[in-house]
């Protein structure tokens, strides 16, 4: 199971690290697999960890803050518009990189 979630706010946030989150903090997507693989396999993680420097593989947890949000989303939309990476979870992630820069969070993926 692969989660990406958001905090809404930024004691939100600071609560992430410690595993302390209340209820209605964070937004959270669970990605199928089968999704999963296809954003995977068409190198969006991959282009994501050379333009920004992180380390996001199939077995990893790593975040996105939020200096780094705007720089994600031009890779998500290259990804869209050039690439046509299309399903229903790569949508949400467009989404959820946008509200993070929006909440001036960030971006956590649990694999």
């Amino acid at each position: 199971m692969k989660i990406v979630c958001v905090p809404l706010s930024r004691e939100a946030m600071l609560r992430l690290d410690f595993d302390s989150c209340v209820e209605g903090e964070l937004l959270e997507f669970i990605i199928d697999d089968s999704d999963f693989n296809e954003i995977f396999n068409a190198g969006f993680f991959a282009n994501i960890n050379s333009y920004l420097g992180l380390m996001i593989d199939e077995y990893e947890d790593e975040s996105i803050p939020f200096e780094k949000l705007e720089d994600a989303i031009s890779v998500f939309c290259f990804f869209l518009d050039e690439k046509g990476l299309r399903n229903e979870s790569f949508y949400k992630i467009g989404e959820l990189l946008k509200l993070a820069k929006e909440k001036k969070t960030g971006f956590f993926m649990y694999f």
